[in-house]
């Protein structure tokens, strides 16, 4: 298998379009002084970009066959994405028992409590917070409490 798209020859030389022809000028609303991409809109970032023919202006059959392609590969499955715990649960032993107790939490307690974001926050921030704060404790004595002197 393999990719068998090709690059068109360009048949213009514009810059800002694969094909090299120029888009197609922007038509001014009727009555109005100002140009059509600014038409009831303080700052438009789309410009001509916002309708879809212009954009598609120019592009080839094979580019406009490639884009209908990617367009409708971005549509999910209703049932994407689709969540394999197995693949996230390779977990070794010893991560596995320190991990159950805040595992158990989350699921009973604090993501239904808290909803997922701020439940997951929680689940991870808290164990870090205690397992830094005996770290530093540990330290703490060590400098404090274990001398390094022979009297």
């Amino acid at each position: 298998m393999g990719n068998y798209y090709h690059k068109p020859q360009r048949e213009g030389n514009n810059p800002y379009t694969r094909s090299g022809l120029s888009p197609p000028p922007l038509a001014k609303k009727s009555g109005k002084d100002l140009p059509s991409h600014r038409f009831n809109d303080a700052m438009s970032l789309e410009l001509h970009m916002a309708d879809e023919r212009a954009r598609t202006a120019g592009l080839t059959p094979a580019e406009r066959e490639w884009r209908h392609k990617y367009l409708k590969d971005q549509h999910l499955h209703p049932d994407e994405p689709i969540h394999v715990d197995a693949v996230h649960r390779q977990l070794n032993p010893i991560r596995l028992i320190y991990r159950y107790p805040w595992d158990k939490l989350y699921q009973h307690f604090l993501k239904p409590t808290f909803g997922e974001y701020y439940g997951t926050a929680i689940r991870v921030g808290v164990p870090k917070f205690i397992m830094g704060y005996i770290s530093l404790s540990i330290l703490y004595y060590y400098w404090k409490y274990e001398a390094k002197d022979w009297t």
